[in-house]
């Protein structure tokens, strides 16, 4: 084990009791947040590319994994399955989704939506919201040739993060528009496809922005650590469950069945700091 994971899952045996209580226990769609895998930061949101891989093949063999495209459908065509499906997602676009992440997903056949915040990958330049961690450690983003490839194996679907992945709630209705446009338009032009899935920065919403971002996709990702439930999923707020490097194994199993739904009452001042300053811990946002 490693010895920085030990806090945080202490943090999480104590939210379990809460989770055996009052989890969501009608099937549903669970939606999986990454960010980045094998990059040996030592932050929460950096997963060893073993337990990634231990992780996909536990969904492989012990759920059903579908896309973002399949989970529109599900609602549209008011589908009930008697078990869960899970939809893998991955945030920000970093160059490890290549390396690292996507040969496991191959392997595994498993679909996965990569939202990208388009002005560093466009650029090609750290992201800003890691200015805080030594260079060596800085992930660096896809480059648009690598999108591409991705997306041509089938797997891969690229969605949208905003531009600069700035808190839409802390901007005016011009300014969340010029986000998504520039957006929009450079994954258009880079990879051929508007994209249809969105996903909040900070997983943090308002009215404001939602009645913008509506109008722009099928679906959008926000923060939660919960389940959506079958009859109930609002296709404009998918709350997604973020999964760390100490989730490891055993709280990887107990978030697949809502146990862990009450790390959002730790999780969320977290997140809220971060959106105003560079995140120097790692819970993912």
């Amino acid at each position: 084990m490693n010895p920085a994971d030990l806090i945080p899952q202490l943090v999480k045996l104590s939210l379990v009791p809460v989770g055996a209580v009052a989890r969501e226990r009608r099937p549903g769609v669970t939606v999986l947040g990454y960010h980045r895998v094998g990059g040996r930061s030592g932050r929460q949101l950096d997963l060893p590319a073993a337990v990634f891989d231990w992780q996909m093949a536990y969904l492989r063999t012990h759920c059903t994994v579908v896309s973002l495209d399949q989970v529109t459908r599900i609602v549209q065509e008011g589908t009930v399955y008697p078990h869960d499906v899970v939809a893998v997602t991955f945030d920000d676009g970093y160059e490890e989704v290549y390396h690292e992440a996507f040969p496991i997903l191959r392997r595994h056949g498993l679909p996965v939506t990569v939202y990208l915040a388009t002005a560093v990958v466009e650029n090609r330049r750290p992201f800003p919201f890691e200015a805080l961690l030594p260079p060596s450690v800085q992930g660096r983003p896809l480059s648009w040739a690598q999108a591409r490839e991705l997306q041509d194996s089938g797997l891969v679907t690229f969605g949208a993060h905003t531009h600069t992945h700035r808190d839409l709630t802390m901007l005016s209705p011009t300014d969340v528009e010029h986000e998504l446009t520039v957006s929009n338009e450079l994954i258009f032009e880079r990879l051929g496809r508007a994209p249809a899935h969105f996903a909040y920065p900070w997983g943090q919403t308002s009215a404001q922005a939602r009645a913008i971002v509506d109008r722009f996709y099928r679906t959008a990702a926000v923060g939660g650590t919960r389940k959506n439930p079958y009859g109930t999923i609002d296709l404009g707020a998918l709350r997604r469950v973020p999964i760390q490097r100490s989730d490891a194994r055993l709280f990887f199993r107990l978030k697949l069945g809502s146990y862990l739904f009450a790390e959002e009452w730790v999780r969320r001042p977290r997140a809220r700091h971060a959106a105003g300053v560079a995140p120097a811990a790692g819970w993912p946002s």
